[in-house]
């Protein structure tokens, strides 16, 4: 399975989970181009995935395929997604928080913490012995290079930092859905492009998969905007048309 779509799968599960949570707990109104965005990348994201398999050169015994399903979404996908939720919630209920654009270190570190821990709790209890492999994988990196290896862990724990508190940043600044769809562009690209240029067989079907899943993707990005603009000229047109109906009304009056 090609990776990018894979990561597809999961991103859009992100916005589907972020897009109800957004309308329950936050009572968020979306117009209808986020639901067109979302079934679209869903549909680009599974066309992707099928369409890139090889049957061949894939064992399927002992494939766990519900346990992958319960680690993609409720694993990876509830934990990305809800931290963004619960950051734009902390915000709107001034919790942690003294002022909006204050103490962003603070909430990123709770959401940080709390996202990792359900993480570890998802992979507890659906992914069997992948705890243990991780730590043996560990184990012989740091046996076998030392330096090497603590200075690639600290180097991915502060990557990883500075990417949390830009998107809790990012957040503040505008909003959770639309922090998550333009990750989506740029992620979906960079791996779609990454698989492209290393010897992945992409046939016809494979490609307009991507296509379709960067443009929900992108649609998702500007929905907002799309909405907003949509609005502006339905007021600007009532506008205008209100002074005529009234001054109808005021000559059906006097005649």
């Amino acid at each position: 399975m090609l990776p990018g779509s894979t990561f597809t799968v999961v991103r859009t599960c992100e916005l589907l989970i972020t897009l109800v949570s957004s309308i329950v707990l936050l009572g968020k109104v979306f117009n209808r181009f986020h639901y067109v965005a979302v079934a679209a990348m869903l549909i680009g994201g599974a066309i992707d995935s099928f369409a890139t398999q090889h049957d061949d050169k894939v064992s399927k015994q002992d494939v766990q395929v519900v346990a992958g399903v319960l680690i993609t979404f409720f694993g990876v996908a509830l934990a990305s997604s809800s931290q963004a939720v619960l950051v734009e919630w902390l915000y709107q209920h001034n919790i942690m928080v003294k002022k909006r654009y204050d103490h962003l270190m603070e909430i990123s570190l709770y959401t940080t913490f709390y996202t990792c821990v359900a993480l570890m709790l998802g992979t507890f209890l659906f992914s069997g012995d992948e705890p243990h492999y991780w730590y043996q994988a560990l184990s012989d990196a740091i046996r076998a290079a030392p330096f090497t290896t603590w200075l690639c862990l600290i180097g991915l724990t502060m990557s990883r930092a500075v990417a949390m508190t830009s998107k809790v940043g990012v957040t503040v600044h505008s909003d959770a859905m639309f922090n998550r769809s333009l990750t989506t562009v740029r992620r979906v690209c960079q791996i779609s492009f990454m698989a492209i240029i290393f010897h992945e067989h992409l046939c016809a079907l494979a490609v307009f998969g991507i296509v379709l899943s960067v443009a929900a993707s992108s649609l998702y990005a500007f929905a907002a905007n799309l909405g907003a603009r949509r609005s502006a000229r339905l007021a600007a047109k009532e506008g205008a048309t209100a002074p005529l109906l009234q001054e109808n009304h005021v000559l059906g009056k006097t005649a």
